[in-house]
């Protein structure tokens, strides 16, 4: 027997749905299940299921999406319509439970911290520890639309002054970056295992530092983003403003 998924949207959702398929497929390791997303997403998402024999991904150009179940959290407003739509926990619960029953099987998650990253890559990532991670990447689906970005690059530089940083996005020569050394999604995730603090613009890079290994490592993680709250890890702070984040870290000490 296989299901088909598939995504025609944004890497962070096919992170999603990749994380809740994991769970699925060990529950029904009689069962193939393929997605399918855009190739150029593909090489990101592949180490989040390699070690699973049973899912496979598939470029999104030769899925028929009649016969395949739409993966998408808003797929029939069903995101806009939605009580909980900008609580991201008790939302995502609910709809992995309504997308389960889409598949015929059971949703894996009870809980909020189920939602965490668990897949082996992360890690096993060997990486050098960082004190500080700063996502930088720029959103693609509106997450921040007050955004600017070289506010957050000023806070890095800021924290590089007294702590080890790194960023996901260049800001200066002398703070190490992902992007420089081609360090993946799951690296980045790797990466935060080791981290006292994360500042982040929600969006695809960021995703890989919610994950189990880093639950009680991480002193603060502040999230920035408009409506939506994202408090599936502990010690995280959800904001839009960056006077409030740097306001956060000094009174932490950070700063």
């Amino acid at each position: 027997m296989k299901i088909t998924t598939f995504s025609d949207v944004r890497l962070g959702d096919n992170l999603a749905h990749l994380h809740f398929l994991r769970g699925v497929a060990k529950a029904h390791p009689g069962i193939h299940f393929e997605h399918a997303a855009h190739l150029c997403y593909i090489p990101q998402l592949i180490e989040l299921v390699a070690d699973l024999p049973n899912v496979s991904l598939r470029d999104l150009r030769y899925v028929n999406r009649k016969q395949a179940i739409n993966a998408w959290k808003n797929r029939g407003k069903f995101w806009e319509r939605h009580e909980l739509k900008n609580d991201y926990g008790p939302f995502m619960l609910d709809f992995f439970r309504q997308l389960a029953r889409d598949m015929g099987v059971s949703s894996p998650f009870r809980e909020e911290s189920d939602l965490l990253f668990d897949y082996p890559a992360i890690k096993d990532f060997a990486c050098e520890p960082f004190d500080f991670l700063v996502v930088n990447s720029e959103p693609m689906s509106g997450q921040w639309r007050s955004m600017d970005l070289s506010d957050v690059d000023r806070l890095a530089v800021e924290l590089s002054e007294r702590y080890k940083v790194i960023t996901t996005r260049p800001v200066q020569p002398f703070i190490p970056c992902t992007q420089r050394t081609n360090v993946t999604i799951t690296g980045i995730g790797g990466i935060s295992r080791f981290c006292r603090g994360i500042v982040m613009v929600s969006t695809g890079p960021s995703w890989a530092t919610f994950n189990i290994w880093n639950k009680k490592s991480v002193e603060l993680r502040i999230i920035f983003l408009e409506e939506e709250r994202i408090n599936i890890s502990p010690n995280t702070l959800n904001t839009n403003s960056i006077e409030f984040a740097r306001q956060t870290l000094r009174e932490r000490n950070f700063l």
